[in-house]
């Protein structure tokens, strides 16, 4: 709630919240909001530690706990950068990709499809070692820029399993 909303309901007691507003009152005067608006104070201040927040959190991407919390909380793929600074291990690549192209139906092709998003992935990290240049900065680094990867090979692989015969 923090992170999304730069709020987070009941933090201050009455007289903190006082202090605050007070605080705040001469930003809100330059900023043109009168002085006996509590409300669009508060708001300049939320508005601030929103703009100025900035927090670390580390978790591994290996099992289920890291995606049930990105399930509880969205904000963490949608407000937040996400970094990776070490390299995911081969099975948690493979299992994410297996996991979005199950919709794929054959087992064998979507276990070989997972494969190559894995050495996708690897050889986007390992780039710099071969002269290849820095990679782009999120590639492939949070699960929206994973399906911006997976899902062209999704509809093309999905296109020719089509064009077969059962």
């Amino acid at each position: 709630m923090l992170k999304l909303t730069g709020d987070c309901p009941g933090l201050f007691e009455s007289e903190e919240l006082e202090k605050v507003i007070n605080a705040t009152r001469p930003a809100a005067k330059e900023a043109g909001i009168a002085e006996h608006n509590r409300d669009a104070i508060f708001g300049l201040f939320v508005g601030r530690v929103r703009a100025k927040l900035h927090l670390v959190l580390c978790m591994s991407p290996v099992g289920d706990a890291f995606r049930r919390r990105c399930r509880m909380f969205p904000s963490l793929v949608n407000c937040c950068s996400i970094d990776w600074f070490s390299d995911w291990p081969q099975e948690a690549l493979v299992s994410v990709a297996v996991r979005t192209l199950s919709s794929l139906g054959n087992p064998e092709t979507v276990h070989t499809l997972a494969n190559v998003c894995m050495l996708v992935h690897q050889v986007n990290s390992c780039a710099p070692t071969f002269g290849l240049g820095a990679p782009a900065k999120d590639s492939i680094g949070n699960r929206n820029t994973w399906v911006y990867v997976v899902w062209p090979m999704l509809r093309l692989s999905g296109a020719r399993v089509r064009g077969l015969p059962e």
